[in-house]
């Protein structure tokens, strides 16, 4: 009863309205705004040209995350080492576990970088949601190839300061 009001449906039927509703990557060229409406592509030499640009924003990319977390331990050893004279101990390598103090000259930077890191994410985000397998395609091989040149600077592959 309920199938001829059209209030039920089968697994079938609804899975099959669930696939059209989702919008697939093309590859087709032309008629994706990048961005803003004049940032249209409608060539391939000008796909290409996005495709480029996104893939060195991509790497540029992880080259600000592997800055902020270099540029993060060089202020934890810092404030560790200002800490340890102010305190007339002995310095250690060891830095230590807890909250540094606020200083406008490290956290002001440190919030503007990380803003500038955000907003470019937030654009490569953006250029991913066009559905365009190119742009997805350059994206993902910014972030590998940036995250191979760069990775190593980040706060997993920093050796630890000092000379203990």
């Amino acid at each position: 009863m309920d199938s001829m009001n059209g209030t039920s449906m089968d697994n079938s039927t609804s899975m099959s309205m669930t696939m059209m509703a989702m919008l697939p990557f093309h590859y087709h060229i032309g008629h994706d705004t990048l961005w803003f409406q004049p940032w249209v592509p409608s060539y391939a030499s000008t796909t290409f040209a996005a495709c480029v640009g996104l893939f060195f924003l991509a790497a540029f990319y992880r080259f600000l995350a592997a800055l902020r977390a270099s540029v993060d331990l060089r202020w934890q050893a810092a404030a560790a080492s200002k800490k340890a004279i102010l305190a007339g101990e002995e310095q250690c390598c060891e830095p230590s576990v807890g909250v540094l103090q606020f200083s406008l000259w490290t956290d002001l930077p440190r919030g503007l970088l990380e803003g500038f890191q955000s907003a470019i994410a937030y654009f490569l985000m953006l250029a991913v949601m066009v559905m365009n397998a190119w742009f997805f395609i350059a994206i993902f091989l910014g972030i590998v190839v940036g995250e191979t040149f760069f990775g190593r600077f980040g706060a997993r592959g920093i050796e630890k300061f000092g000379t203990c």
